[in-house]
């Protein structure tokens, strides 16, 4: 599981007491690798690839200074538009821990864009591949399930949110994350660790429950996922199932 935190860069440097308060709160939950995952708009980012470089420095310095092996891992959630391709030729786009070939990006929530296809395919040739941010969330994948299959099977990777998995995203949420699963569809578990996202829950329950929802099998097989997308290797794939939606069902219709 890839443990991600969106406000952990921000415009301005830290100060030592924000430091500190996180680097005794992944003292306390164990965690021993944390993604730093601003997200990067056209025209609306602050955040720059040097920025974001600088501060994880910081930040690993801190945590070096508190005997504490944490490995901070600088990424950026992209959201997509036209213009990305330009963006990324330019070298203004950071990919996962900065040169291992995966690129996390969100998608517009009610539609995908007509030249997605294309963009993917442009990636791909970059050998790039796409990681497509917590799609269960999504009200346009939720109602065409089909379209997220058809991504898997060009290539795509799909990243689930372990928040969305235990419900705290609400019941429909909760179950089209339990079917995405079940087709074979998620490739990827992260859980957000902001301070307002752990509240209610303690990394220790969150293990629990995890484990009462997936099998130590696929807990493994989400393990070494993470391991593979941070080091750059390939993932291991499962074969996925088309599905459509049919009213509230969703209805399998089979292997590619």
């Amino acid at each position: 599981m890839i443990h991600t935190h969106r406000q952990l860069l921000s415009e301005q440097s830290p100060d030592r007491q924000s430091r500190q308060s996180l680097a005794d709160l992944l003292k306390d939950e164990g965690i021993t690798k944390l993604m730093a995952t601003p997200v990067y708009q056209e025209n609306q980012s602050v955040m720059t690839k040097e920025t974001i470089l600088a501060q994880t420095r910081e930040w690993q310095y801190t945590l070096k200074q508190q005997a504490f092996p944490v490995e901070i891992i600088p990424a950026q959630y992209v959201v997509v538009t036209s213009q990305l391709l330009d963006d990324i030729k330019t070298d203004r786009i950071l990919f996962i821990n900065q040169t291992s070939g995966y690129l996390y990006v969100i998608l517009p929530d009610d539609q995908l864009p007509l030249y997605l296809d294309h963009f993917i395919y442009e990636l791909q040739r970059e050998q790039i591949t796409p990681v497509i941010v917590h799609p269960e969330q999504s009200s346009f994948f939720y109602q065409y399930p089909e379209r997220l299959y058809d991504l898997v099977r060009h290539g795509v990777m799909v990243d689930l949110s372990v928040w969305s998995l235990l419900g705290e995203h609400g019941k429909k949420v909760k179950r089209f994350s339990e079917q995405l699963l079940e087709a074979n569809l998620v490739q990827l578990l992260s859980l957000n660790v902001e301070p307002l996202a752990m509240k209610r829950l303690t990394f220790k329950r969150i293990n629990k429950l995890l484990s009462k929802a997936l099998s130590s099998v696929e807990l493994n097989y989400f393990e070494t996922n993470s391991e593979a997308l941070i080091s750059g290797d390939r993932l291991r794939l499962l074969e996925p199932m088309r599905v459509v939606r049919k009213g509230r069902r969703l209805v399998y219709e089979g292997k590619f």
